[in-house]
């Protein structure tokens, strides 16, 4: 194609995305409002995922925890340890013990050694608003009596979700303790405060630090963001509301403003972003299914991320290089499939899945044709428009060819369905905006991204099943199809005039970076492997990979392939699964070349590997040389050595032009065009996830679950307990007990959201 007709081709896009941007003057949508109904309750319990411990609130004089584990074949605490002026004893139960005795507002129980709680032990620290008058643990828990009311009442895993030897013969299961975990050798043996009769230093130090921290319970974090063009940065403020708890001790409070698990896992191995000094993971030692837990002193934690380049500068595509017979090869067979396809300009030449019953898989691929348009030769390349223009107006964004689901559209087809939310469907819905962007960037169709705008924001899905703890989207395997839809999303925005989605889109983008990091950086799985065991007593062995986030106490899904030895899927297989974005190629290229090369030269070893020479599904799985070309820039005689290019026949068109884009666009160096100008001035603060969370479980260290007439109970993912229970609340999962305040037999209780992070129950 004559360079000069590629490079009008780009100057038509740059001038469609040159439009005078307005940022508005306030974020348009309020932040969620919750009630406090529940203070005036005569009981109560709060959970969040902003705090690893459940707040409980209640006007009996008496409060029971950790009830009940005989349903569960379990034995109730075994020793009871608090402060006094002494200093930290430890009392083997069953034992009573008064209140005057007690320095400090926390209780500290363990469970070692009792029946069931072997081969692990979780200690649970207990810190009270009011001083009892009595404490009592043993079989049936830990009871706790006042003279009025119990009040505010906090309980927590003090070591969140690892799970603590109980004995001293099953050391063998945790091999990296002691050497490699330093600061876990004092706290990691309960079994050494039975021999001594007192907590160590370390282990009573941290049940103080939490008696301070737990002053202070975020019940909410109001976040926003500012985009700063110049810089390319991205700011994001949280500002956090707590619940004050006043004690009887005048402990002082310390206000921690958390940040988020995934993001702390992130930056502990050089995510490109400043969170200021945080309180780190040595000192607060909080583990959790979701990352590391961090924090910023204070009710404020702003963090900047200088990532928006990704998003303002696009590589440019260039002219093939008839000097190199790899790229000209490759650029003949592009002409070739783009000539045999578009034979005309009707609309039904698009179909590569047998018509539109296939429209999900179709969708996936069509970007390529868009991108192929600078390498067609005429009339294939008008008749190729032609049938775009045609088949995004009718099929892409005709709201009939989706499932309206709330006020979003989902894309489901064969394969790609929805079971009561957004599923798979919605993560195709948000890969739609991937290939929109193309056909505009490269078709100068912007007209039709603007007229049908309103459409366009219902296919934006990636924000709804995100949550504060995670950062990114639950449920994702694939990288494909993460940071790809926001980054195009965001461009479209400014196009469009929309400055508010600009900047919303660029944050959603920085919060899907955070995952592919989390998943590519062996740090990150590794960062796991230190703190198991996980949900059973299997050792982690072999190479390890972040794979996909689930709710409640879940977390990260972890496998590769010697762990774990049984499980339904290896989701790690499905990792570059739809990858073909360049830009976000960029960012690895940026910031994780060694880790990604390391990555692809250990599947080029794998027989089993899913990344084939010569092979390549638009839809689906990329070829190697694709993934090469894109992450690592590798030459195109570098890749042709994969698979020799004139044996390579690749049947449909979409698939074919996918794979032989990757040798033209190494042919020459990367360039790169600026989209978006950087001379805007810096927005408004802008509401951020809040604005459309859809609310969390509230679940971060321990699990809250209910029942009719049932007292909450608390308890684990993933754990079998000796004994399984059936129906509510708790059911077949590890319990921790139940919480009863008063001696009701039963409780009826009310369900509240408070925030976007927290939720309640409580009496009426």
């Amino acid at each position: 194609m004559p360079m000069i007709l590629v490079l009008a081709l780009h100057a038509l896009c740059a001038a469609a995305s040159s439009a005078p941007a307005q940022w508005p003057a306030t974020s348009p949508l309020p932040r969620w409002q919750g009630s406090d109904a529940w203070r005036s309750a005569d009981f109560a319990i709060l959970h969040s995922e902003l705090s690893p411990a459940v707040l409980i609130s209640s006007k009996s004089s008496t409060l029971r925890l950790f009830a009940g584990l005989e349903r569960w074949g379990l034995g109730g605490p075994t020793m009871l340890a608090f402060r006094t002026r002494e200093g930290c004893p430890v009392l083997l139960a069953p034992a009573t013990a008064s209140g005057r005795d007690m320095a400090s507002p926390w209780l500290l129980v363990s469970f070692t050694g009792g029946p069931g709680w072997d081969p692990w032990d979780t200690p649970w620290l207990v810190v009270l608003q009011h001083r009892p008058t009595r404490i009592a643990a043993g079989t049936d828990g830990l009871a706790v009596t006042f003279d009025g009311a119990a009040g505010l009442v906090a309980t927590m895993p003090l070591y969140s979700g690892i799970k603590l030897p109980a004995r001293e013969a099953r050391l063998d299961l945790w091999p990296q303790a002691g050497d490699e975990q330093g600061w876990l050798w004092d706290v990691m043996y309960p079994w050494l405060w039975l021999r001594n009769r007192a907590l160590s230093d370390r282990a009573a130090e941290k049940c103080e630090m939490w008696a301070h921290i737990l002053r202070y319970w975020p019940v909410n974090c109001r976040e926003e963001i500012q985009v700063v063009p110049a810089s390319s940065l991205l700011r994001v403020r949280s500002t956090y509301d707590f619940v004050e708890v006043r004690d009887d001790w005048q402990t002082r409070g310390a206000k921690i403003a958390p940040i988020a698990p995934t993001l702390g896992l992130a930056l502990r191995p050089g995510f490109p972003g400043d969170a200021g000094k945080p309180v780190g993971d040595l000192e607060l030692e909080l583990f959790s299914a979701y990352g590391e837990t961090l924090g910023q002193e204070g009710d404020t934690c702003t963090v900047e991320f200088p990532l928006l380049q990704y998003i303002t500068e696009t590589e440019t595509q260039q002219p093939p290089n008839p000097e190199n017979p790899v790229v000209a090869l490759a650029a003949q067979r592009v002409a070739e499939v783009m000539t045999s396809k578009f034979t005309d300009g009707s609309e039904g030449r698009i179909w590569d899945h047998g018509g539109g019953g296939n429209f999900c898989w179709q969708a996936m691929g069509d970007r390529y044709y868009a991108k192929a348009l600078a390498y067609t030769p005429e009339p294939a390349r008008s008749n190729a428009i032609a049938c775009l223009r045609s088949y995004f107006r009718n099929w892409v964004l005709n709201p009939e060819k989706y499932q309206p689901f709330r006020d979003k559209l989902l894309l489901v087809g064969p394969g790609i369905g929805t079971w009561g939310g957004y599923d798979d469907a919605g993560k195709f819905s948000s890969n739609v905006l991937e290939t929109l962007w193309c056909y505009a960037h490269y078709t100068g169709d912007w007209q039709l991204i603007k007229e049908r705008w309103d459409m366009v924001k219902k296919l934006f899905i990636t924000p709804r099943e995100m949550r504060w703890r995670g950062v990114g989207r639950d449920a994702i395997a694939e990288m494909g199809d993460e940071a790809a839809p926001p980054l195009c999303m965001a461009r479209m925005a400014y196009v469009v005039g929309d400055m508010d989605m600009f900047a919303y889109a660029s944050f959603i983008f920085v919060r899907e970076l955070v995952h592919l990091w989390v998943k590519t950086n062996p740090e990150c799985a590794e960062w796991f492997r230190s703190f198991q065991p996980w949900h059973n007593t299997e050792p982690m062995k072999g190479r390890l990979f972040l794979t996909n986030l689930w709710g409640d106490v879940a977390g990260w899904q972890i496998d590769g392939p010697d762990y774990p030895r049984e499980t339904g899927e290896r989701q790690y297989r499905n990792r570059w699964v739809r990858f073909g974005n360049e830009d976000v190629a960029r960012f690895f290229r940026d910031h994780m070349a060694t880790q990604v090369r390391q990555e692809l030269d250990w599947w080029a070893t794998r027989e089993d590997s899913p990344y084939k020479p010569g092979q390549s599904t638009a839809h689906i799985a990329s070829s190697i040389e694709q993934l090469r070309s894109l992450l690592l820039n590798e030459s195109p005689e570098v890749l042709a050595k994969l698979a020799p290019m004139q044996n390579v026949r690749i049947g449909r068109a979409a698939d074919a032009i996918s794979y032989y884009l990757s040798f033209i666009r190494t042919g020459r160096e990367t360039k790169t065009t600026q989209l978006i100008p950087d001379d805007l001035p810096p927005s408004p603060w802008i509401l951020g996830l809040e604005r459309e969370a859809e609310g969390s479980d509230g679940d971060l260290a321990v699990h809250v679950s209910t029942g009719d007439d049932q007292w909450p109970v608390l308890s684990d993912y993933g754990w079998a307990p000796p004994k399984e229970t059936a129906g509510p609340p708790g059911g077949k999962r590890w319990s921790y007990g139940q919480i009863i305040a008063g001696d009701a037999p039963a409780v009826t209780l009310k369900y509240e959201r408070l925030s976007w992070t927290t939720e309640a129950w409580y009496t009426q």
